[in-house]
């Protein structure tokens, strides 16, 4: 487990109806601290995915 903030931004962001985002791009990638929070908020903590393969397997 990393510690830092990302429990607190994680929650922010849960809470929100909408987050816009704005960072720049460097040879057609985002910068690294941007790749980095959306690596952290991957598709395991993405609810519609979780009710997807929770739904699979229940068949």
């Amino acid at each position: 487990m990393i510690k830092d903030d990302f429990q607190m931004v994680e929650e922010e962001i849960r809470k929100a109806d909408a987050v816009i985002v704005a960072a720049p791009v460097y040879v057609l990638q985002p910068v690294g601290q941007f790749k980095n929070l959306v690596d952290r908020f991957s598709c395991r903590h993405d609810v519609s995915a979780i009710n997807w393969v929770i739904l699979r397997t229940e068949r």
